[in-house]
């Protein structure tokens, strides 16, 4: 509001003026009382006060009076997400002020403030809320930061396999979420193929595969051994060859390395 009853006597007329610039100014219509105040400023706005005498029509002008809006907004925030349970970092920018964290969408105490917010350890998704303060000024509403957490994905069955002797065989794995890759190692190292089976190249020996599943960006906590057993194939170790003398029976005899003979 401003108020223009400084000095004036009885038989004065009222004429406020507003101007965007300080230069160009133009009459307010109706504003025409000693105190007049505008709900509608939108802008940084000056006003003055023409003050006219009804007699001889004499009419002074009062100073410029400027009306500064302080606006301060979020121009700018940056959601973040994780893997599993943990701490999220968070920002957002505003156009002047100090950038102010909240947990709510109204009311409740500041968590933090800063362009940068670190939350605290959490389990699930949550949203929280940002807002710029100026001078004393808020900005009109509050602007949600979501911290996204990720399930990590695990795998839901293995199946091994097994052979006799060298040769090649397959594997599988399962998950209900996500691409599986599977790995001669494990930590690290190059996947050597990908999907739900996994066929290994001629093994002589026993081979243990690693296999884990990703899936946005999340890998399983750790990778699963699936084994390629070989079993030897056996063999006749030695043989004792036997004879008699007229008809009948012979018994003969053989060893072998592993099995039955």
């Amino acid at each position: 509001s401003l108020t223009g009853t400084s000095g004036v006597g009885v038989g004065s007329t009222f004429q406020w003026q507003v101007s965007a610039n300080g230069t160009t100014f133009n009459n307010i219509s109706g504003a025409n009382l000693s105190t007049y105040t505008d709900k509608f400023v939108t802008n940084t706005t000056y006003y003055r006060c023409l003050l006219t005498c009804y007699f001889g029509s004499t009419t002074s002008t009062s100073s410029v009076k400027k009306v500064t809006l302080i606006n301060p907004q979020i121009t700018s925030s940056t959601p973040g997400s994780i893997c599993g349970t943990g701490i999220v970092t968070l920002g957002a920018t505003a156009s002047l002020g100090v950038v102010t964290w909240y947990a709510n969408a109204t009311g409740g105490t500041a968590l933090d403030t800063g362009v940068v917010f670190n939350t605290p350890s959490i389990s699930s998704t949550t949203t929280y809320y940002v807002t710029a303060v100026f001078n004393g000024c808020t900005s009109t509403s509050r602007t949600p930061v979501v911290a996204t957490i990720k399930s990590i994905p695990s795998l839901t069955s293995v199946t091994p396999n097994t052979i006799c002797g060298p040769g090649s065989m397959t594997l599988s794995a399962t998950t209900g979420l996500g691409t599986i890759d599977w790995y001669t190692t494990s930590t690290g190292g190059t996947s050597v193929g990908t999907g739900l089976y996994f066929t290994t190249p001629t093994l002589t020996a026993t081979t243990t595969y690693y296999v884990e599943v990703t899936a946005s960006g999340c890998v399983s906590a750790s990778r699963t051994p699936v084994v390629a057993t070989i079993v030897p194939l056996p063999t006749i170790a030695s043989v004792t060859p036997a004879g008699t003398c007229n008809s009948g029976s012979v018994v003969l005899h053989a060893t072998a390395n592993s099995g039955t003979v």
